[in-house]
């Protein structure tokens, strides 16, 4: 696999059409762990390391994030980055397309931090920056610009701050990565995410709480659906490398 990866503006992928799939069906999975499995690049079951002149390039890319947010030097920045393309590459080894690979890392970037953040906050002040956060997620779907700098802005608190800075960036990162039809996609799943997390939150102001509503939210495993609606997007951009047959015959190993 070489290092290019694409950059889209407001132009939707061609091979995608308007809309992906509803749902991620056991064919695109099976599909998905055959190209693991057997892809050349990776021969032992798609577990291989990234070289590292591709693991740098994409690095390189992705640390533009913790530089906007965290004022990191250009080395730290790599640093973090390698460590989040590293995780994606694990997660998901058979990826192909590098625009994916660094979509997923974006979202595993604003995930953890904006949850650390969150957690961080005193409850009243982590309820306005989430909801502060959404309304940036929910403004850029109506746009197609990559500049978020107009969105969002409800929050005056100082503190509320960083998660907007993160989700700001996550915009602008995602934005240039995926088309317009994905991206709109993979929002969608984040603002749901964004709705657990201020659940949680809900959960902490909450003095006389049953344990069962407590443990409901609590041990919710939050974030996995939009690295599957990007792992989808990634089949869709891939699908002729993989028959329906050859899929199909890992139905016996799943």
């Amino acid at each position: 696999m070489d290092c290019k990866f694409r950059i889209y503006g407001d132009d939707r992928h061609p091979t995608l059409g308007s809309e992906l799939p509803r749902s991620f069906s056991w064919h695109d999975l099976r599909a998905f762990r055959y190209r693991a499995r057997h892809t050349s690049a990776c021969p032992t079951k798609g577990l291989c390391r990234m070289d590292k002149g591709r693991l740098q390039a994409v690095a390189e890319f992705h640390g533009a994030m913790y530089i906007n947010n965290d004022n990191l030097t250009r080395v730290a920045a790599t640093k973090n980055a390698e460590r989040d393309i590293t995780s994606i590459h694990l997660a998901f080894p058979a990826v192909q397309d590098q625009s994916i690979l660094l979509a997923m890392a974006a979202w595993l970037s604003v995930l953890r931090n904006v949850k650390d953040e969150v957690e961080r906050l005193d409850a009243d002040i982590a309820q306005l920056a989430l909801t502060d956060g959404a309304a940036i997620l929910t403004s850029s779907i109506r746009s197609r610009s990559r500049s978020p700098q107009r969105y969002g802005g409800a929050c005056l608190n100082p503190a509320c701050d960083p998660t907007r800075a993160w989700t700001k960036n996550f915009v602008r990162q995602l934005r240039g990565l995926v088309p317009h039809a994905v991206y709109t996609t993979v929002i969608g799943s984040v603002l749901d995410v964004w709705e657990v997390m201020l659940a949680g939150v809900v959960v902490r102001e909450m003095s006389a709480l049953d344990i069962g509503t407590s443990l409901g939210v609590r041990t919710r495993t939050i974030g996995f659906r939009p690295f599957f609606l990007l792992l989808q997007t990634d089949l869709a951009l891939d699908r002729e490398s993989v028959s329906e047959d050859e899929a199909l015959l890992e139905l016996g190993w799943m």
